[in-house]
């Protein structure tokens, strides 16, 4: 009996049957399945199919700076903070956020934070802020601790330039400072 089954493997590779082949086939395509399923179990089905679920804002203003901040990034958020001088918080307060509180945010998302300082008075030079873009020139006047409107008229200047500011001289953070912007011919 030995003999026979060395003649057989010797004989060459086995052939299998066309329902030798599908059974492989099914057992093949059932270990895949059964793999996935176990490392969606394993990893949790919730990380694969669900977006990340959305931080809610929590209030931050009155609190000291430091402790907003790390209050929010162990949320997963990201702070970005600037100067202002509003009524009603002393120096060094968060007074301000940007979003609200209770808004949602994905991890990652940035709150900003508005840093109530000591108003003092700041030169605003209108000829430092003429001709220059409308988000620049707000975003720069905001960083002082400005308040900013924009107002927009009809002018052959390109479209959102801007074209004056005032008041032009010493002001005081936390003051209103307009800027007039063209809003180009027509």
């Amino acid at each position: 009996m030995a003999r026979t089954m060395r003649a057989e493997a010797s004989a060459g590779p086995v052939r299998l049957g066309a329902s030798d082949r599908r059974r492989w086939g099914i057992q093949v395509v059932a270990l895949v399945v059964v793999a996935a399923v176990a490392g969606l179990l394993v990893t949790g089905v919730d990380r694969v199919f669900v977006r990340p679920a959305l931080v809610s804002v929590p209030e931050m203003r009155g609190q000291d700076p430091v402790v907003a901040r790390a209050t929010l990034e162990r949320l997963g958020l990201q702070v970005a903070e600037t100067i202002t001088s509003p009524a009603g918080f002393r120096s060094g307060e968060v007074a301000s956020q940007r979003p609200p509180v209770g808004a949602g945010l994905r991890p990652g998302g940035v709150v900003e934070l508005g840093v109530a300082a000591q108003p003092v008075r700041i030169e605003v030079r209108k000829n430092s802020y003429v001709g220059r873009r409308t988000s620049e020139a707000e975003t720069t006047l905001r960083a002082l601790g400005f308040v900013v409107s924009t107002e927009r008229v009809v002018s052959e200047i390109a479209s959102g330039t801007v074209i004056d500011v005032s008041p032009d001289g010493p002001v005081m953070q936390g003051e209103p400072v307009r800027i007039v912007v063209s809003k180009g011919v027509g």
